[in-house]
């Protein structure tokens, strides 16, 4: 079947002339069209090309999307290359979820004047969620800028042309950067930048991310189409500056005083990162605005749920309502969502 794939895309007519030898068998007409159909066939590879192909998707295991560029997703076709993941089917219901959040509340979150709130993917990788946002925010949101984060420049370029190839490159905002460069109030490159482009902290309708989530002890144990191709940067969940290159992140706090929290659970394989991106989620979002995460499974998804119901849990007096964990096509317990209260009022 993959052979197939690749011939479908490196021949025109390819998916045509299969269609036809299907039907061949019956028809009075079938080994004429064939040959027709045949003889107007044009490859933009050579046979040699090809084989050359098969043999680093059969020997090297390198990704059939990595061969052929490009990668089908929800109703897009992207394109993908080294230095971004491949986008995953089950992230398809992540889009599907801030879509469904987004069609019941429409005009409901605004920024300051007329202008839609902004949405942000944090994490965007080849913009598939960020690109499918701006295709597809409904009514009000629909003119929604959104920002597209990543700390690889490699997987920026990604997402920008396919923003580009999908019209949405004027709405779809790229900056460079990490979760840990955007300590509030610290005017810093990232923060600096994202200003630049009119967007500020507390004023998103929307945030959503699929952040490397892996435990750093699985990444050896993975498909070899994985481990030895896509980047680790985009999958290693507890990375640190000791790790594969996302910037640092806090170490977990020591209880020195009652009550007080660690950043993220530091006994729960992976979850550095999701925790991480989840509180700048929390912090770029207004009230009543949507965050949703997808995580590595039931232990990831059920603590960060308990950390956005908790006021304080992901920050200074944030907390989240209609927390809810959702399954993948698998049922596996792979996706968070909430709504973020306002803030609490404070004490008399």
């Amino acid at each position: 079947r993959e052979l197939e794939w690749l011939f479908e895309d490196a021949v025109v007519g390819w998916s045509d002339l299969a269609a036809i030898a299907k039907a061949e068998r019956g028809a009075d007409d079938g080994p004429s069209a064939l040959r027709t159909a045949s003889s107007a066939l044009r490859s933009r590879l050579s046979a040699a090309e090809l084989r050359a192909l098969w043999r680093e998707r059969t020997s090297a295991r390198r990704p059939l999307q990595y061969l052929t560029a490009s990668a089908d997703w929800f109703d897009m076709v992207l394109s993908v290359g080294e230095g971004a993941l491949v986008p995953r089917p089950e992230t398809e219901l992540l889009l599907e979820f801030a879509l469904e959040f987004a069609a019941g509340t429409e005009g409901e979150v605004t920024t300051t004047g007329s202008a839609p709130a902004p949405w942000a993917d944090l994490g965007t990788g080849s913009g598939a969620l960020a690109v499918g946002l701006a295709r597809h925010l409904p009514g009000a949101h629909s003119l929604s800028r959104v920002l597209a984060l990543d700390a690889s420049a490699a997987a920026l370029r990604w997402a920008r042309e396919n923003a580009r190839r999908q019209g949405v490159g004027a709405r779809v905002e790229t900056l460079l950067g990490s979760w840990e460069r955007f300590p509030s109030g610290d005017a810093n490159e990232a923060v600096a930048a994202m200003e630049a482009m009119g967007l500020r902290e507390g004023t998103f309708a929307g945030v959503v991310s699929n952040p490397p989530y892996v435990p750093s002890e699985r990444l050896a144990t993975l498909q070899v189409e994985v481990r030895d191709h896509e980047p680790w940067s985009a999958l290693d969940g507890d990375a640190s500056a000791a790790g594969v290159g996302l910037a640092p992140t806090r170490a977990p706090a020591q209880a020195d005083s009652p009550g007080e929290r660690a950043d993220y659970p530091a006994d729960i394989a992976g979850a550095r990162v999701p925790f991480e991106a989840a509180r700048l989620g929390a912090r770029l979002l207004a009230p009543g605005g949507f965050l949703a995460l997808e995580v590595d499974g039931a232990e990831q998804s059920r603590a960060l749920a308990d950390a956005m119901r908790l006021r304080g849990g992901l920050g200074e007096g944030v907390a989240f309502e209609r927390v809810e964990t959702r399954s993948d096509y698998a049922g596996v317990e792979r996706f968070v969502l909430g709504v973020k209260l306002p803030a609490a009022a404070p004490a008399r």
